[in-house]
C-alpha cells in the first residue's frame, strides 16, 4: 500500500539495526520515517518535527519507553504509539498499555503485521482529527446559532416590551374616553327620556318616534362604553367582586324576565330549566347576571326567528353547571378559538355581529374565572350552539380580582 511521503514515522531504539530495519519497512511502503536512539533524543525530535506516528522500544538506556510514555501522556492532541520490543510477558504488555501505549509490535517484527498496525493506528488518528475538526466546527456554529438567538431574543424582548406599552398606552386611552363620553351620554339619555315622557310638554308621533331612536342609539353606545370601562378594570387589576351566597335559579329567572320581551320580538322561546335542590353558589349577583345576559342577547341576536332558547343549571362535580342553549347557525370549529378574545367578532352564516366591541365574550370569561370558574361552548353548525359556566358551590374561596 503506497501511503502519501506527509506521514511521519518517527522510530525510536537504542540498537541502530533494529532502527534501520523498522525504517526500511517503512519507507518501502511511502512513510517519510525519522530515528531517535534513546528516549531524550525521541522527546527532541517529537518537539522539532511532530510525527504522525510512533515506533518506540521499551528498553533502552538513560530514558527507557516508559519514561518516553509518561512525559507524552500530557502532550495536547493524539500520537498514535506502537511498543516495538521483545518483552512479551503479558506484565509489561498491561504495563505499557496502561503508561499509553496504542498497540504492541513483538520482536523479531513481521514487515506484514507492522505496516497492517500503522495503518490501522493511523486510520484511527485520522478519524480522531476528523471528529475533532467536526467537533470544532459544529462548536462555532453552535456560538454563531446561540449568538443569533440572543440577538433575536434581545429584539423580541424589545419588540414585546414596546407591544406592552403600546397595549396600556391603548387601555389607558379607551378607559379615558369613555369615562369623558359616559357622562354626555348619560345626559342625552335623561333629557331625551324627558322630552319622550312630555315632561316638558306634548310631542307628536312623528318627535316620539325620533326620541325613540335617539334613546335606543344611546343606549347601544352606553352599552358599548360599559363594555370598554369593564375591560380597562379587569386589564388594569382594578376589577373585584361582591360575591354572595345565592342561588342561581333566582338570577336565571331574573334574565328571563329582562329579556323576555326582546326575545318575543324575534319569536324566540325563551325558557329557564333548573335542576331542583341545587345548592347555593357564591358569585356576585350583578357580575352573573351580566355574564348570563350577554350569553342569552348573542342567543337571541343570532338563532333563527321562532327558535327556543333555554338557560339551564345543574350538579356538575363540586360546581354549578349553567349552559345557555340555542338552535342557531353553530360556529365552524375554526372560529371557536376566537371567541373569547378581545375585540373578536364573528359572523354566522349570513348574520353579522352587528354594533358592538366584540369584548362582550371576553368580559364574560373574565367574570368567570373570576369566580372561580370555567367557561366553554360546544357547537355544531346547522344545529346550534350551547355555552357553559361553572361556579363555585357557596363556601368556595372566590378570586378576589383580576
Amino acid at each position: 500500500m503506497s501511503t502519501s511521503p506527509r506521514v511521519h514515522v518517527l522510530v525510536v531504539d537504542d540498537l541502530a539495526d533494529n532502527r534501520g530495519l523498522l525504517a526500511q519497512i517503512l519507507v518501502r511502503r511511502g512513510y517519510r520515517v525519522s530515528q531517535a536512539a534513546d528516549g531524550r533524543a525521541a522527546l527532541a525530535a517529537i518537539a522539532a518535527d511532530p510525527p504522525d506516528l510512533l515506533l518506540l522500544d521499551l528498553m533502552m538506556p538513560v530514558m527507557d519507553g516508559f519514561m518516553v510514555l509518561a512525559a507524552l501522556r500530557d502532550r495536547p492532541g493524539f500520537l498514535p504509539t506502537i511498543v516495538v520490543t521483545a518483552a512479551t510477558e503479558r506484565p509489561e504488555r498491561l504495563r505499557a498499555l496502561a503508561a499509553g501505549a496504542d498497540d504492541f509490535v513483538a520482536k523479531p517484527v513481521d514487515p506484514e503485521e507492522l505496516v497492517l498496525r500503522v495503518e490501522g493506528l493511523l486510520k484511527l488518528k485520522r478519524a480522531n482529527e476528523q471528529l475533532a475538526a467536526a467537533n470544532d466546527a459544529l462548536l462555532r456554529q453552535n456560538e454563531v446559532v446561540e449568538e443569533q438567538v440572543a440577538e433575536r431574543t434581545q429584539a423580541l424582548s424589545q419588540a414585546n416590551a414596546k407591544l406592552q406599552e403600546l397595549d396600556a398606552l391603548k387601555d389607558h386611552f379607551l378607559a379615558s374616553l369613555s369615562h369623558e363620553l359616559r357622562t354626555p351620554l348619560n345626559a342625552v339619555l335623561g333629557f331625551a327620556s324627558v322630552l319622550d315622557d312630555e315632561v316638558a310638554g306634548p310631542l307628536t308621533a312623528e318627535q316620539h318616534r325620533f326620541l325613540s331612536k335617539i334613546l335606543a342609539g344611546t343606549e347601544v353606545l352606553l352599552a358599548l362604553i360599559n363594555d370598554l370601562l369593564d375591560m380597562s378594570r379587569i386589564q388594569a387589576g382594578k376589577f373585584s367582586l361582591d360575591a354572595e351566597r345565592l342561588q342561581i335559579a333566582d338570577v336565571c329567572k331574573d334574565v328571563v324576565e329582562n329579556l323576555q320581551v326582546l326575545a318575543e320580538q324575534r319569536h324566540h322561546r325563551l325558557s329557564c330549566a333548573v335542576a331542583e335542590g341545587l345548592p347555593g353558589v357564591l358569585a356576585d349577583r350583578q357580575r352573573l347576571f351580566q355574564v348570563l345576559v350577554n350569553l342569552v342577547n348573542n342567543a337571541i341576536k343570532f338563532a333563527p326567528e321562532g327558535t327556543p332558547i333555554t338557560i339551564r343549571a345543574e350538579m356538575a362535580g363540586e360546581h354549578v353547571r349553567c349552559e345557555v342553549e340555542d338552535r342557531g347557525p353553530g360556529i365552524a370549529p375554526e372560529d371557536l378559538p376566537k371567541l373569547f378574545k378581545r375585540f373578536s367578532q364573528l359572523e354566522h352564516g349570513n348574520v353579522r355581529s352587528g354594533p358592538g366591541t366584540g369584548l362582550g365574550l371576553s368580559i364574560v370569561k373574565a367574570l368567570v374565572e373570576a369566580h372561580g370558574g370555567m367557561l366553554g361552548v360546544r357547537s355544531e353548525q346547522g344545529v346550534g350552539s350551547v355555552f357553559w359556566f361553572t361556579l363555585p358551590l357557596a363556601g368556595a374561596p372566590v378570586a378576589p380580582g383580576r
